[in-house]
């Protein structure tokens, strides 16, 4: 089984030491790992039969959170989200290797299926992130009501982020 092997050989670890550099060009490689660990933990999600018992055995989701990957999930979080209000896309930080400050809504969309994927063993570390996951929530529902009157072909992208969000967020640390 690939997920046991990963763990056993140290593999998650080394995919965790990517979280150990806070620049901006470290971003899209953190979020292909978070990526990866989100693909994972949904592979459990749609498995069957022998397949699924092999699965539930090893779970990947108390490793992840015994490895400390909660934190650093949540933490993307917050690189990737905004206030609308009062933030500019800054091209300073991008000349000074720094994290911009304009979101990246595919980045959003990451982070949030990943914690969403584990925020049944990550939940006290996600519950501080509750009021910044209720913020994008407004900012995902603005866009998704301003998305009902323009014609673009995106498929209602920021509508799925606001669900996904919304659902398997929010519902779930509220509990």
């Amino acid at each position: 089984m690939g997920q046991q092997v990963l763990a056993q050989n140290g593999g998650l670890e080394v995919l965790r030491k990517v979280f150990d550099k806070k620049d901006f060009q470290s971003l899209p490689l953190q979020l292909k790992v978070v990526a990866l660990l989100h693909d994972l933990l949904m592979e459990r999600e749609e498995a069957e039969g022998e397949r699924l018992h092999q699965l539930q055995r090893f779970k990947l989701d108390k490793q992840l959170a015994s490895g400390g990957w909660c934190p650093v999930v949540s933490s993307l979080l917050t690189v990737a989200s905004f206030d609308r209000r009062d933030r500019r896309y800054d091209m300073g930080a991008a000349l000074k290797n720094e994290m911009p400050l304009r979101p990246d809504h595919d980045t959003v969309d990451k982070v949030v299926s990943a914690m969403s994927s584990m925020v049944g063993v990550c939940r006290n570390q996600f519950i501080d992130t509750l009021p910044l996951l209720r913020n994008l929530a407004r900012t995902y529902d603005d866009l998704a009501y301003k998305e009902q009157f323009q014609d673009n072909d995106d498929g209602g992208f920021h509508t799925q982020v606001v669900m996904a969000t919304r659902r398997n967020i929010i519902v779930k640390l509220q509990v």
